[in-house]
This record gives C-alpha cells, structure tokens and sequence, in this order.
C-alpha cells in the first residue's frame, strides 16, 4: 500500500516529465531560443527522454536542424549519447539532415566528454568511457573476454563461400571474423609492409589470430619474417591453429594467452623491438586498446617501425564511430608527444577518411631497450561500417575519386553533403546525382552481415572527381 512519501515522489516525478515533455514540445514547435531557455532555467531536465519515441531535448533540435539550440542544450548538458527508441542519437538525426553543423557539435561534445571520463579514469581500474556510449554493460560473449573465451567458437563457409569464424550470444551467431575482412587485411599489410628498407629482416607482431587472414599475408611477404610472434588466447582459436600447421611454421611463435599477460613479459621484450605490430582483438572496448596503444614505446624497434590496428570502435553507429577515431588519434598524439624529429605517412581509413599521425623517437629512458629506435612511423586503418555490404565491397582509394553510399530507400540530400563540400559544387551535385541514382539503382546487392543475410536495397556508388 502506497503512502504519502510516495505519492509525493510520484507528483514530483510527473512534474519532471511534464516539465521535459514541453521542452520537447517547444522545441518542436521551433520557439524562439529565448523561451526554451526559460523552460531550462524553470526546470526542465535536459536528460528526459519521451515514451512514445524516446525523443530528447537534443533529439528535437536536431530534427530542427538548429545548430544554435543544438549549442545551447550542449552547454546546459544535454545528453549527447544519448539514444532514442529507433536506436539514434541526436548526432545521427544531424548527419541524415547532412546538418554538419549541429553534428560537428554533439560530436565535439562526446569527443570533450569521452576524455574527460579517460583522464578522470585511474590507470589501476580503469572504467572504460566506452561502455557508456557503445554498449551498456555486457556479460556476453560479446562484450566479456572472459565469458568469449569460454565460448565455443564455429569455424565454418558463410553464403559467397568464405571462411567465417562465429560466437553465439544469445539466440544468435555474430562473426568473430568473416572472410569479407581480406579486403582490409591486404590493404593494411601493404602499408605496414611495402617501401621499406631490411623488409627481409621484418619482426612481426600480431595480436588476435582470428581466421589467421592478417598472419597468412605477413607468410606470404615476398621474403617471410624473420620472427613472426602472435598472441592467441581463445582454446578453439588455438585448436584450429594446430589444425592447420601453425605450430610448425619456420619462425612462428605463438603464445597462448591474452596480450596483457605477455605485453611486458622477457619473452616479448628481449626481441627488442618489432618492426610491425599489429592489434585486432575481440570483446574488448576502447579503454583496452588505450592501454595498449600506452605500450607501443617499448614494442616499436626503431625507426621504420609500423603500428596499425583493426578499427572497429562504434562501427555500427556514425556518430560513436567518428567520436572514438579522434579520441583514438589524439591518445596516439599524446603518445608521439614523447618523441622527436617528426615523420608522416598518410593513410586511409576504408569507409572513413584520410588522416595522418606523427611518431618521434622514443624518451632517453626507453632508449635501453631500443637504442635504434628513431622516426616511427604508425599507420591506422578502418573497418567498414555495417550498414555497407561486406561480401561485395573491396577497399579502394585513389586520389581523384570520392566513394559515396546512397540508398533508394532514402531521398539522396538535395545540397552537396558536408564531406563532399571540397571536392564539388552545389550545381554539379544537382546535376550528377540524379543520374548516379539511375545507373546505380540497377545494382543493389544482398548485405551480409555477421551470421546474418537479408535483402537490402544499399547502393555503392564509385565517382570520380577531378
């Protein structure tokens, strides 16, 4: 039986929601930013978010496409992550509106708050920001190394007759690794690799065996490496590498066991250094690769050595996809801030956009252990989003062309997408799209995604620019 106290807890609990309900409201009804500030100053919480759609304050703006709103609510402390019941955040509501104003500033604001979470995180237990936006907390297979690694993994052909590597979680099977990855794996060994000198001298380290697809393009370098470590620690992974000659490789050597056990471990160390080293593990978040990424000082040899990593981070969602590349490209940054005597190498993140990091030479007390060690250089490469078709995808780039992706499913924006602003005039989009539509609209394919085939009508449009 409910008494007063609860009755009061309850009224104050409808006055909030009122209170959130007509700041959604006005906004919606675009009122002047005068009055939805007094709504704010009156009370109305920030963090609300309706039944009926799971609609925020942030959300309303951003349907608005009102980047002075958008400012506004951000600075009262609007929930930037925050996702509706379609699963959307305000920053994707401002990216499908090609509204890249109000997107650059809810991307800003997740950018600010993620680092903040970082720095307020300590070293010895750390609790990843990465959780708050990508997944809420995950005891799956999924989202637990411990609980993947005692799962049972399924090596088996998907529908295009390539190897996948599968997990259940829940009901479902999700990809560990799937064939369609090749595309990205040869791309990335091609840019740790190629035009360098001592290639015949190559020390490789690789963390995440997977489908062995990254491990098998490093074997077949023209000149194989000399010492081609990788850390593996799920058992049916293991298995599967005993299955298929692994173990008996000329210079191979497998440790079984997560990276953290052997990071810092002699028998990592006293190879003095890799030339290559490379990351692509499953169920761990952002602040694992962080603390990776905090070693790599003492496992790059010197100075042509190479870093790249597979990055998943968000993939599914734009938004946390673009916030957790800049948080990661700032936390390299920050660790290239110990070196000296810059060198660059642009590269390309499939599905994303070029960037480019700077690598120095390590601080005088890491020099012991690599006294070569000079100009590192560090690449990074991509995963493609899901939303793209895998099976028929393959990475690639040149300088002249721009790949768009649209849908039938959607009207193609009328004005000249924000990413493509540099590159083409309002008046050639009006001109070109609607044809691109046509040609391509007679080349939709399947998706297939991580144990999962359905009809979609997504397009990939490759167009040249000059």
């Amino acid at each position: 039986m409910s008494g007063p106290s609860d009755a009061g807890v309850n009224a104050e609990i409808e006055a909030v929601s009122n209170l959130g309900e007509h700041l959604i409201n006005s906004i919606i009804a675009d009122e002047p930013t005068d009055v939805i500030s007094r709504i704010i100053e009156h009370g109305a919480p920030l963090w609300y978010q309706n039944d009926a759609e799971g609609m925020s304050a942030l959300h309303a703006a951003a349907y608005r496409q009102n980047a002075e709103l958008v400012k506004l609510l951000i600075e009262k402390g609007a929930v930037w992550n925050a996702v509706d019941n379609l699963k959307n955040t305000a920053g994707d509501i401002s990216l499908s509106f090609n509204d890249g104003e109000s997107y650059t500033i809810i991307r800003d604001a997740g950018i600010r708050a993620e680092l903040l979470l970082s720095l307020l995180s300590s070293k010895a237990s750390i609790e990843s920001s990465s959780s708050l936006i990508l997944r809420e907390s995950d005891d799956t297979a999924a989202g637990s190394t411990d609980a993947f690694l005692s799962s049972k993994l399924r090596f088996s052909k998907d529908a295009q007759n390539q190897d996948v590597c599968l997990v259940k979680v829940g009901e479902e099977e999700i990809g560990v690794m799937m064939g369609w990855e090749r595309g990205i794996m040869e791309e990335t060994v091609r840019m740790l690799c190629d035009d360098r000198p001592g290639t015949q001298e190559l020390k490789v380290l690789n963390i995440g065996f997977g489908l062995g697809i990254i491990d098998g393009l490093f074997q077949s370098l023209p000149v194989r490496p000399c010492q081609h470590v990788i850390i593996e620690p799920h058992p049916d992974v293991l298995q599967h590498m005993k299955d298929h000659g692994w173990y008996e490789r000329p210079g191979v050597k497998i440790l079984e066991g997560k990276w953290q056990d052997f990071i810092s471990s002699d028998e990592i160390l006293a190879i003095g250094g890799f030339d290559v080293v490379y990351t692509d593990t499953f169920s761990e978040d952002y602040g694992d690769l962080h603390t990776f990424f905090e070693h790599l000082p003492d496992l790059l040899a010197g100075p042509e050595s190479r870093f790249s990593f597979f990055n998943g981070l968000g993939a599914t969602n734009a938004l946390f996809y673009d916030v957790y590349t800049h948080i990661a490209e700032l936390h390299l940054a920050e660790i290239g801030g110990q070196f000296h005597d810059l060198k660059k190498i642009q590269i390309w993140n499939p599905g994303c956009s070029f960037q480019s990091l700077s690598w120095r030479s390590p601080p005088t007390d890491r020099l012991d252990r690599h006294p070569n060690a000079n100009n590192m250089l560090i690449v990074s490469i991509g995963s493609q989003s899901s939303m793209f078709s895998p099976a028929y995808y393959r990475p690639r780039r040149e300088t002249s062309e721009v790949i768009v992706y649209l849908s039938p499913n959607q009207l193609a924006p009328t004005t000249v997408p924000s990413e493509l602003q540099s590159y083409m005039s309002q008046d050639s989009w009006s001109q070109r799209i609607p044809a691109i539509i046509k040609t391509s609209s007679r080349f939709a394919k399947p998706r297939q995604e991580a144990g999962r085939s359905e009809a979609s009508d997504t397009v990939l449009i490759l167009e040249s620019f000059p």
